[in-house]
């Protein structure tokens, strides 16, 4: 119906999304439909951070649902200059908050999951980070108050970490 009759609401000039793993295909087909300038949008996210349950979302797709609008914008014979482009992805690969023990870790862990599930997270160059740390221990079989004494001592009064 939206197609058909056009968005009559509040213009929509720019859309701006973080974490748009978590967002499904017609959610952002949606966005698409109302926003004025098709072009203006700026999409942020990362596949293997993906928390809604049924979303399998992937960059790919993105670029696919792009085409296919640009091929039907095309279609209606709508001039180039005001056709979506297909956007361009940076992927970035520098993290500046974690220490690249943890970011080893957790590439190990992401290799796991591409390995088990091939097509179900895009495949990405490996963070790094800027100074390097020790890769983190797994604790198996730790009660939680064992692991307040092994990451504060056993002074929980004065932690800086809460339980």
């Amino acid at each position: 119906e939206l197609r058909r009759t056009g968005y009559h609401g509040e213009p929509i000039h720019e859309v701006y999304i973080d974490e748009v793993q978590d967002f499904t295909q017609a959610e952002l087909r949606l966005l698409l439909e109302v926003c004025k300038n098709k072009n203006a949008l700026l999409l942020t996210g990362d596949t293997c951070q993906t928390i809604a349950r049924g979303v399998g979302f992937r960059f790919e797709e993105l670029t696919t649902m792009f085409m296919k609008l640009l091929h039907a914008q095309q279609a209606e014979g709508l001039p180039r200059e005001q056709c979506v482009h297909v956007p361009r992805f940076e992927k970035l690969t520098v993290n500046y908050r974690t220490h690249n023990g943890i970011l080893s870790c957790a590439a190990e862990v992401v290799d796991l999951l591409v390995d088990l599930f091939p097509n179900s997270v895009d495949r990405l160059a490996r963070d790094r980070g800027h100074f390097d740390g020790p890769k983190p221990q797994l604790l198996a079989d730790t009660r939680t108050d064992d692991l307040a004494i092994l990451l504060v001592g056993s002074d929980r009064a004065h932690s800086q970490i809460e339980f």
